[in-house]
Order: C-alpha cells, then sequence, then structure tokens
C-alpha cells in the first residue's frame, strides 16, 4: 500500500503533466469549446487522491484519481490519449466531474450544480 506521501508526490506530478497552466485567453476560449476533446489536457479538470471506485463501488484502494469532464470509452482512444492505469504501482481512477470553470475571484467551481459534494475524501 502506498504511503501518503507517495501519494501526494505522484499527485503532484501527474497535476503538472495533465493540467496545464491556463492563460486568461485559454480559459475563455475553453468555455465556448463547442466538442469533447480526447486529448488528456483538455479532459482532465483535476487530479486528487481518494480510494478507488470498481464497478460503481467504492473499495478500500488508495489511489490516485483524474477527474475528467466527460468519461471516454478506451476503444474511441489511442495509446497516446490514455491515462495510466498505474504510476509507480500505485493505482488510478478515472472520475467525472463535468466541465469546472474559473471566477474572476479565482475559485474554479463546478460548471453544473450537484446534488452531492465532488470534493476529495479527508483520509489523508
Amino acid at each position: 500500500m502506498p504511503s501518503n506521501a507517495d501519494l501526494l508526490a505522484i499527485k503532484k506530478s501527474l497535476s503538472n503533466r495533465y493540467l496545464p497552466k491556463k492563460s486568461a485567453a485559454t480559459s475563455r476560449l475553453s468555455l465556448f469549446a463547442a466538442t469533447v476533446s480526447t486529448t488528456p489536457a483538455q479532459n482532465v479538470v483535476g487530479v486528487g487522491v481518494g480510494t478507488k471506485f470498481t464497478d460503481g463501488k467504492e473499495t478500500s484502494t488508495k489511489c490516485v484519481r483524474f477527474y475528467v469532464a466527460t468519461k471516454i470509452h478506451k476503444d474511441a482512444l489511442t495509446k497516446k490519449q490514455l491515462l495510466p492505469g498505474e504510476v509507480d504501482g500505485v493505482p488510478t481512477d478515472v472520475i467525472v466531474t463535468g466541465p469546472f470553470r474559473q471566477f474572476s475571484n479565482g475559485v474554479r467551481q463546478q460548471v453544473e450544480a450537484a446534488a452531492g459534494s465532488a470534493g476529495h475524501v479527508d483520509w489523508l
């Protein structure tokens, strides 16, 4: 089982890889995107740590989570477009949250209101 420090180090690395720094122009452009992108840099909206879900049920396996705007079936993606199933032996999970947008005060929020929380689990 990975340590909390290992999970956080991997999360930081994946965040730097899949969550590019956005300029104001890029943020405005993404608000008007009309199609779903299969490019991870455009579909991944967050990276976190938590427990893995399998067949819709939460397990006790700690993992690094990719939060995506839209989940795309593996068969529709090329190898280059696939997110890793594990990193340094630590499993990953893909969770659909929908798109986020940044407000002028710098706070990122989901575009659509959800009935429940999509925030991280406080187990670290």
